[in-house]
């Protein structure tokens, strides 16, 4: 039998060492966010399920609030939406990532993607805000504070007018056995040493194509050049 939410909520308190879960509605506290919910995964696993449980029940709990509270506006800003902030313990680099995560990341509930990482809590939400204002910024529609928001994925109809080509891009140059590729990734997705050029060079080496005037790297751009250019059979 598990113990019931209550009886977990004060065990999380005297575990601070072990799990930090904290759900705050201050005004102000950060920035001008009126509110935010922090977590770190617990490390103890016999409430493991009831941890979870709770903060995804007290994370929905925000969400129904900033939904209710965005009928009563006709503009809504980052500060309109239940944002949970979260600390991430980093021990080693893992050869998985190609760049490092970040210790610290802010998202909105509920909506993928709408996220900023940084060193503090503070940069993580600034971060977060320059996401919101970006996606504002392109007129696009944005969704009620609170709504579940479907993921949308990159479009990816010019790369999929060189398919063969593609494929093989990802084995001989990009060096892995699939990739997804938009029309929007570009060689940095796939690189973490700071420049293209190691790339640039690789697409010079096995296609014979110059591609080093395409400054922002889009995959698009180079595989329309490397089907212009190069004799490629598939």
């Amino acid at each position: 039998m598990h113990p019931t939410p209550l009886l977990v909520w004060t065990q999380f308190k005297c575990l601070s060492n072990a799990v930090i879960v904290e759900v705050e509605y201050a005004a102000n506290r950060f920035g001008d966010l009126s509110g935010f919910a922090t977590y770190q995964a617990p490390t103890v696993p016999w409430y493991n399920h009831d941890v979870l449980d709770f903060r995804e029940i007290a994370l929905q709990a925000r969400a129904a609030w900033k939904r209710l509270s965005s009928t009563f506006k006709t503009e809504w800003a980052i500060e309109d939406y239940p944002i949970e902030v979260q600390s991430h313990r980093i021990l080693t680099a893992s050869p998985a990532f190609r760049h490092e995560p970040f210790p610290w990341t802010a998202r909105a509930i509920n909506w993928p993607g709408m996220l900023g990482g940084g060193d503090t809590r503070q940069e993580a939400v600034e971060n977060l805000r320059k996401c919101f204002e970006q996606f504002k910024a392109s007129k696009k529609d944005l969704p009620r504070p609170g709504t579940r928001v479907p993921i949308q994925f990159a479009a990816n109809t010019r790369v999929n007018q060189h398919t063969k080509l593609a494929k093989d891009f990802a084995k001989r140059v990009l060096g892995v056995e699939w990739a997804w590729i938009s029309d929007e990734s570009s060689l940095s997705d796939f690189s973490d040493e700071g420049t293209n050029d190691r790339l640039v060079q690789q697409i010079r080496t096995v296609y014979g194509v110059d591609v080093s005037d395409i400054p922002s790297g889009n995959l698009a751009d180079i595989l329309d050049r490397i089907a212009q250019i190069a004799d490629f059979s598939g």
